[in-house]
């Protein structure tokens, strides 16, 4: 077995070391420097470990154990598999979902024996390993595709679908709409009706058309949003705060992530219930839903990974809406006022003084006029990568998120330094669309999969790279994003005609 190395564990970050480096007294000035670097040794030897084979379709979700042990996968063959770490061998099946399986995780402290699932057929599993038993709500009428645990009562999870609804369940409650079985039970799939495709939302014929029916679990339900013209939006992410079991973020075809807090959800409403909100104002919400997003470690900023766009860093805290009087649900939201030293709004106005950023210009939604500047309602922006094909998560890496990692449309995994927003490494391996990433809770190591049907595992090994070798490296990942930018502008006008041609036939025909 590999000695497990110090660098990556949590205890100390660059930000701790350099605030303590006055302070280190007799601490050899090498020790520090060796530490310091260990983090960037740690991202620039990472390479391909291993694959993970036995899926028979596309990979959906991939998640460690809470000790970083096992690796579960949930794939378009539907099927769950649990792997070991260390030696990629498949070690469980788990049956029962009939079509695609898009969320698997599981549930902590439970010995790594308890594993949920969400999938097309809008089915959420909850298996039971040491029972040998499975527990199937059938609460969503439509496909699920994220599941997250409640930090402090790992009874209870959350799941987000195609519905428009996020629910949350508690492992140890008796829902009604619940069937109870056992592994030989469902060893084998049992047909059980139509079941839509993904594309249309997923979901089975029995309960497509009966969202109304199962209330008890719901705790939001965006189907009360306008401006959706069949008023079942998709929620694509849902995450718990790191540590708050209160609070969560949830992600959608709005084009915005709205955080909430379970004590203050008013009606099971989310224009009504959310205590934040999130988007770049800039961009067209319709054009650039919101695939992913998650907490960073320590619960203070969201990473958003954007269709059609790039990815996104968010202060937890900061407040654009109410700070500059931004309404997100206007057509063209900016900024109305600011604060003053005295916590007076007033009305807004950019200028040299005030601490708003410029960037260049930019088309707006009507790709009829520009902007000399714009407002940055975000932290931080990474560019480079490549997303306009397909549902992607993002994460963050590092004992304490400081870097960010995403997969992309040209077969590869693009790795950003968190604060510079530098692209430091572009990963290649996989043979098509990279969609998921999974980090390991203490290792410098990763878990990636897509539409191939193999998990790749990359880790930290070797040599840090010479100066030259770095330099050749950013020469070639210099290149890779100049493609990227072009087939981005590409893509961005011929999404934005095909868009504004849809647009217009849907008025002519409700004109009619």
């Amino acid at each position: 077995l590999r000695k497990r190395s110090n660098m990556f564990q949590p205890s100390k970050n660059i930000a701790h070391l350099v605030g303590r480096r006055p302070v280190l007294g007799n601490e050899p000035r090498h020790t520090f420097l060796h530490k310091f670097n260990g983090l960037a040794r740690a991202v620039h030897t990472l390479q391909s470990d291993k694959d993970l084979i036995g899926h028979e379709g596309c990979v959906n979700t991939i998640n460690f154990s809470p000790n970083g042990d096992l690796i579960v996968s949930g794939s378009d063959d539907s099927s769950v598999k649990i792997w070991s770490t260390d030696t990629g061998e498949c070690l469980d099946t788990l049956y029962g979902h009939v079509s695609n399986v898009f969320a698997a995780n599981f549930l902590p402290y439970r010995s790594n024996k308890e594993i949920i699932s969400g999938g097309n057929d809008a089915d959420i599993r909850h298996y039971d390993l040491e029972k040998k038993t499975c527990t199937v709500y059938g609460h969503h009428s439509r496909k699920v595709l994220r599941l997250t645990v409640n930090p402090i009562m790992p009874d209870c999870f959350m799941s987000c679908s195609s519905d428009g609804t996020v629910r949350m369940f508690d492992t140890r409650v008796k829902y009604n709409n619940t069937v109870y079985h056992t592994f030989d039970e469902y060893e084998h799939h049992q047909p059980v009706g139509m079941i839509f495709p993904q594309a249309y939302g997923g979901g089975t014929e029995a309960r497509v058309g009966n969202e109304d029916g199962i209330s008890e679990s719901v705790v939001l339900d965006y189907s009360t949003e306008p401006g959706d013209s069949d008023g079942l939006p998709t929620l694509y992410s849902v995450d718990f705060h790191p540590f708050d079991g209160h609070r969560f973020i949830v992600s959608s075809t709005f084009g915005d992530i709205r955080l909430f807090d379970l004590r203050k959800v008013i009606d099971h409403n989310p224009r009504d219930s959310y205590v934040n909100i999130y988007r770049n104002i800039n961009t067209s919400p319709n054009m650039n839903e919101i695939t992913g997003c998650v907490f960073s470690k320590d619960g203070t900023e969201i990473v958003a990974s954007v269709l059609n766009d790039y990815v996104y860093l968010l202060d937890v805290e900061k407040n654009y809406g109410e700070e500059y009087g931004i309404d997100y649900f206007a057509k063209k939201p900016k900024p109305t006022r600011r604060k003053n030293s005295d916590g007076i709004n007033k009305k807004y106005k950019i200028s040299k003084e005030e601490s708003v950023k410029i960037t260049d210009q930019k088309q707006d939604d009507d790709n009829s006029e520009t902007s000399e500047d714009e407002f940055l309602s975000y932290k931080n922006q990474y560019k480079g990568h490549y997303s306009h094909h397909t549902i992607k998560g993002i994460s963050f890496f590092g004992p304490n998120s400081e870097y960010i990692i995403s997969g992309s449309d040209d077969a590869s995994v693009y790795i950003w330094d968190k604060v510079t927003t530098k692209l430091l490494l572009i990963l290649d391996g996989h043979d098509s669309i990279v969609n998921n990433i999974a980090v390991h809770p203490y290792k410098s190591m990763f878990a990636s999969s897509g539409i191939d049907h193999e998990v790749k595992i990359w880790t930290s090994s070797g040599n840090m790279p010479s100066e030259e070798e770095l330099r050749i490296r950013q020469s070639d990942i210099d290149e890779v994003v100049e493609e990227n930018s072009t087939a981005y502008v590409d893509q961005y006008n011929a999404t934005h005609y095909y868009s504004a041609f849809t647009r217009m036939i849907i008025e002519m025909l409700n004109a009619q």
